[in-house]
């Protein structure tokens, strides 16, 4: 009512499966953008505090990829 909107952040993960296909074909079924700026095993273990979380290495190299994304969005 507000003309605010939703978008969906896929986080970077360890794994090399994070899901976010399937994640995003939804999405577009529902019209919910899912934005995923790092591709899965893209970033290394030891970017990651404790497996899931990013350390502070691992925010400032996936920082600049979450504002080209949210941008990407945005200008859509």
């Amino acid at each position: 009512a507000n003309g605010a909107e939703f978008s969906f952040l896929v986080l970077p993960v360890v794994a090399p499966e994070d899901g976010s296909s399937l994640l995003q074909e939804i999405g577009s079924e529902m019209g919910v953008p899912v934005l995923v700026p790092a591709k899965p095993a893209e970033f290394p273990k030891e970017l990651f505090r404790d497996g899931f979380h990013l350390s502070v290495k691992g925010a400032e190299r996936f920082t600049p990829k979450l504002a080209e994304a949210l941008m990407n969005s945005v200008a859509r």
